[in-house]
């Protein structure tokens, strides 16, 4: 791996820490970040179950085929996030904070 995609993996990691703070404890969270335009999506990551008994880790059938007409039992299924919500001018703080620390290990 290069230090170009070194960068990129810890941007990433970076943005992830942030956003898992406005989910709640457990919610699986996945950060996408384009390093040519800068695009960045975040995701709720849930296990699509025949009975949703834990909604902040699961989704019923039903429910995650208005996400993915093809979700099947046991798939995992992202639920896009609305991204302003995630990036206050403290979390690009703690993000800038975090990408530091970890280029310096």
């Amino acid at each position: 791996m290069d230090e170009r995609e070194k960068l990129i993996v810890e941007i990433q990691e970076a943005l992830e820490h942030v956003a898992r703070r406005s989910f709640p404890e457990g919610a699986e969270v996945k950060v996408e970040f384009n390093p040519n335009d800068f695009q960045v999506n975040v995701f709720q990551v849930r296990t699509v179950v025949k009975t949703e008994k834990a909604p902040i880790i699961e989704i019923d059938l039903e429910e995650a085929h208005v996400y993915d007409v093809d979700a099947k039992l046991g798939d995992k299924i992202k639920i896009k996030a609305d991204v302003p919500d995630f990036f206050s001018r403290a979390a690009a703080q703690t993000a800038k904070t975090v990408i530091r620390v970890r280029l310096k290990d």
